[in-house]
């Protein structure tokens, strides 16, 4: 009968069939889960054809979604990687070309962006410091979870696993599962080291990155589970990736970031649309920057101008468009860290060419494992290419937002230690080439030895770190960076002498390179060679101003020399740069409460204390300045705080019970408080300091104890007529007079200051 249908009948049929089949109606998708998996290279999917079934819960989605089987990353490195994915750009126009030393820029517009002022609520839980808010991935996020409750190393700032993840996750969606919402979840899991949870790591013994591929499949269960539960399955548009892939000895690297072969960059890519039934493959080249301007055109939402991906909605039907070529642009600037140049390449349907020192030409329909470079043989070819990528490059340069560089401070620069993410610290990123540098395939033995070698340092192995760095440096004698990581070792093995050497020569090899002159700085000023540590301080802000730590350390060795006022410049550069820099923020306090400029200490003090309450320095100080002022219900807060962390701070303890001993009319007036601190003030000190053993002569009485009283005054006042200070013999005198008559010494309460509200 359906033969007597009309031609405008059959096409509306068919136009409402496919769109309740691909899901690309706005109306139906309610909400976005985008799912991360750091460091999977797509062929250890099982649905990408890996031969065990590592991946039984992202091959469901495959079966009912859209498998792309040729995905590409711009870069195999985790932030600017997710930079590309979260913006739609690649590295040459959102800046961020690296991990640790870029930020970005908040002029890019992120996916969550887009999705929050379309009234999405939005969330994401990272799990690596890689991906940390200070790194700028966090704009648009109602919700950024990236503080870590059970690390997997020895540091702060690290990584987490899935099952934390999923915590969090499951949660969340439990209390915001009637919102329209975006959710991102990174999974880290796959990245090095290489150590799944039981059952995988016993399944899995043999390959362990396998392992950890399917312990993330296993955590995607459970969060696919948990829609299903909510009835949200049905209305979310899932899509899950990867940002770079992971290579495996594969042309010499161990890893990924330094080269640009399909181990490091070709990624997995999925989407399940809400209604669609049954799966699809789509063999055509298409990118990372694929995946915003593919969501905005599935809810319906314009797709921003400065988007250089393309919409994939095009692939939704069932009949599938097939050979349309595209040219994608992937880059590592990696191997300058080392000396080398840089690498830069594009990839079409079927070439691939890399430019850098000795140029590379790939037909990766026939050789998909790029072992045969054809630029020799046809170097017609590797020009068209070459142009292009010379085109797209002076193109972006014209038209990129930017990423901010940054400096990490040292322990920031340990947490991405901790996840692998050790380089050498070359500030180098020009795209330019100089015919004169190394070829990166010529270094990547130096790359894996240089790797090794920072990874023992991390792990505090000197003597082995020290035999690779010694090996470095005899097969590669002008390479700077051997000696000042050998200066580095011997630095925290406690040899400073023995590491001025090493780091001399580190300047002498690369004089414009900022961290030898950051290196040696901090040795000369822990040797008390002040004048020539400011001078190398100040040559590491001359070549690099914003680095954070150069800053702080030259406030510190100027206050070490006596100079506070050009002390607090440095500090409130740091605080310019960075104000949420908790070290800076104590120092300024300090310096101008010291200056007798309380009021403008006093914010800075806060701040300090709010960002890290457990910062003793910052509290005590703080305490100490609401003292002065009369503000003493603060004041005890923060003694109290100092104390609850670490109860055996001497002047802490000796300043509170001051404060309970001798303000008699005040409500916070406790003698016998004020006994138990001078007590154990006296124990730490065993009772030779006279200003402590004073202050407890002082509680007693206030107790109405004259004895002990009279006691600890006499010791105190021979104790002061031995050590001094000679000034204070006379007080002395007078309270051990006062106790002998019965009488407690005490202060007036003074009015406070303007009240500090914290």
């Amino acid at each position: 009968m359906f033969r007597f249908l009309s031609p405008l009948f059959v096409f509306l049929l068919a136009a409402m069939l496919w769109f309740q089949q691909c899901g690309s109606s706005s109306d139906q998708v309610q909400n976005v889960l985008l799912i991360s998996l750091d460091t999977c290279r797509a062929d250890h999917l099982s649905c990408y054809g890996f031969p065990r079934n590592t991946t039984p819960n992202i091959d469901r989605l495959a079966r009912e979604g859209i498998l792309f089987s040729r995905v590409m990353t711009p870069v195999p490195l985790t932030l600017p990687a997710h930079s590309s994915m979260l913006t739609g750009t690649i590295p040459l126009f959102h800046g961020v070309h690296a991990n640790g030393s870029y930020k970005l820029d908040e002029t890019n517009l992120t996916l969550a962006e887009i999705l929050k002022q379309n009234d999405f609520t939005t969330a994401a839980i990272i799990s690596a410091f890689v991906l940390d808010s200070r790194f700028g991935v966090d704009q648009g996020f109602d919700y950024y979870n990236d503080h870590f409750e059970n690390k997997l190393s020895k540091t702060d700032y690290n990584e987490r696993r899935g099952d934390e993840v999923n915590r969090l996750a499951l949660e969340w969606l439990d209390q915001n599962n009637s919102e329209r919402f975006f959710m991102f979840l990174h999974y880290y899991d796959p990245h090095e080291e290489y150590d799944p949870p039981e059952p995988f790591a016993s399944d899995y013994s043999e390959d362990l990155y396998a392992g950890e591929i399917a312990y993330t499949d296993f955590c995607i269960g459970q969060v696919i589970d948990k829609l299903k539960e909510l009835g949200l399955y049905g209305s979310t548009l899932i899509i899950v990736t990867s940002d770079h892939g992971e290579m495996l000895g594969e042309h010499g690297e161990d890893g990924h970031g330094y080269f640009i072969y399909r181990g490091a960059i070709d990624v997995p890519l999925i989407f399940k649309l809400p209604g669609r039934l049954e799966g699809s493959k789509v063999d055509d080249l298409v990118g990372l920057i694929d995946i915003v301007p593919t969501v905005c055109q599935v809810l319906g939402f314009e797709v921003p101008d400065q988007i250089q991906g393309e919409s994939l909605t095009r692939y939704f039907d069932k009949k599938t468009p097939s050979g349309r070529n595209r040219l994608l642009y992937c880059e590592s600037l990696y191997p300058s860290r080392i000396g080398a140049n840089n690498l830069l390449g594009v990839v079409d349907d079927r070439w691939k060419f890399i430019k850098t020192t000795r140029s590379e030409l790939y037909d990766l329909m026939e050789d998909p494992d790029e072992t045969n470079n054809l630029i020799e043989q046809m170097p017609q070819q590797a020009a068209i290419l070459e142009e292009s990528l010379n085109q797209l490059v002076t193109e972006s340069k014209k038209t990129n937002v930017s990423g901010t560089t940054m400096v990490l401070d040292e322990e920031s620069r340990r947490g991405l230690e901790a996840l692998g993410y050790i380089t050498a610290p070359v500030t180098d990123m020009d795209l330019e080439f100089d015919p004169g540098r190394a070829d990166p395939k010529d270094l990547i033995d130096l790359n894996e030895l240089t790797e090794k070698g920072q990874m023992l340092l991390f792990y505090s192995k000197f003597d082995e770190a020290k035999s690779v760095f010694e090996e470095i440096r005899q097969k590669w004698p002008q390479l700077y960076s051997a000696y000042l990581y050998l200066g580095m070792i011997a630095k925290e093995r406690g040899d400073l002498n023995g590491a001025v050497p090493y780091l001399n020569e580190a300047i002498r090899l690369k004089p414009t390179e900022p961290e030898s002159h950051y290196q040696l700085g901090e040795i000369l000023m822990q040797l008390g060679g002040h004048a020539q540590a400011v001078e190398h301080f100040e040559e590491a802000l001359r070549i690099r101003p914003d680095q954070i730590e150069a800053l702080n350390n030259l406030g510190i060795v100027l206050m070490m020399m006596g100079r506070p006022d050009k002390a607090v410049v440095y500090f409130e550069k740091v605080v310019e740069i960075d104000p949420d820099e908790v070290k800076a923020l104590t120092n300024l306090g300090l310096l101008l409460s010291q200056q007798g400029n309380t009021k403008e200490a006093l914010p800075y003090l806060y701040r300090a204390t709010e960002l890290d309450p457990e910062n003793l320095r910052a509290q005590t100080i703080l305490g100490n300045q609401l003292k002065l002022r009369g503000e003493f219900d603060f004041a005890i807060d923060h003694f109290t705080k100092v104390l609850e962390i670490n109860p055996d701070q001497i002047q802490v303890l000796n300043t509170l019970a001051w404060i309970k001993a001798v303000y008699a009319s005040a409500h916070f007036h406790d003698p016998e408080d004020a006994v138990r601190l001078a007590l154990r003030a006296c124990e730490l000190t065993d009772y030779k300091n006279p200003l402590i053993v004073n202050t407890l002569s002082t509680a007693h009485a206030a107790a109405g104890n004259f004895p002990d009283a009279v006691k600890m005054a006499e010791r105190a006042l021979d104790l002061f007529v031995v050590s001094g200070p000679p000034e204070l013999i006379p007080f002395a005198e007078e309270c051990l007079e006062m106790f002998i008559s019965g009488k407690a010494y005490s202060e007036p309460l003074p009015a406070p200051a303007v009240p500090t509200e914290e």
